[in-house]
């Protein structure tokens, strides 16, 4: 929980560095609901003490090269082919990984191998994804989106596993989504006037 709740200050990350590297402005009321977000993320997840600690140093490196790849992804959305990125990011992280399989390989079912090229062909759909909204919106409008994704974690547990969400991811969950709705509000109105 504490790994994720360090990941999670990407959105947060993302928007501080839109300001600088992008120069894209973020106003105070963009900036509420993105800590509003925060705070539903961190409500699902309540993490303990064990946020300082030296482990801590691997998720807070995580969450800045994620910023920063999205960052990057926002700034080549508008030079290059969605599909040209999708395809070159897959190609430079299988390279990266294959260096690692030689030291844990095990040959995976038919199953296994169905799953992969599944989890494979979704990864890369939502990769042109987010490629196609940074194209088309400012970073921090596009980053708080990402709390969403705790949301859908807790239906897919639902779904494929029965397991139902406490009260306080149910909390947290509706925190976020309205953090979301604001959002999407606020730019609606925003593109009407």
């Amino acid at each position: 929980a504490d790994a994720v709740a360090i990941t999670f200050i990407a959105p947060l990350l993302i928007t501080a560095l839109s300001v600088p590297l992008l120069k894209e402005r973020v106003g105070m009321r963009r900036w509420i609901a993105v800590l509003v977000g925060f705070i539903g993320m961190l409500i699902i997840v309540r993490p303990g003490g064990g946020l300082f600690q030296p482990a801590a140093l691997l998720p807070i490196g995580v969450t800045i090269f994620y910023a920063l790849y999205q960052i990057i992804t926002r700034v080549i959305s508008h030079r290059t082919d969605p599909i040209n990125t999708v395809f070159y990011t897959a190609i430079v992280g299988g390279v990266g990984m294959s260096l690692v399989v030689p030291f844990f390989w095990q040959q995976p079912t038919a199953m296994q191998w169905g799953l992969m090229i599944i989890s494979g062909l979704l990864g890369g759909l939502g990769h042109w994804a987010i490629i196609m909204a940074y194209q088309r919106a400012e970073a921090p409008l596009v980053a708080p989106f990402a709390y969403t994704e705790l949301i859908w974690a807790a239906l897919m547990g639902i779904t494929l596993f029965g397991d139902y969400p406490n009260v306080w991811t149910l909390v947290g969950a509706g925190v976020i989504a309205l953090s979301g709705i604001y959002i999407l509000q606020r730019e609606h109105a925003r593109s009407l006037s």
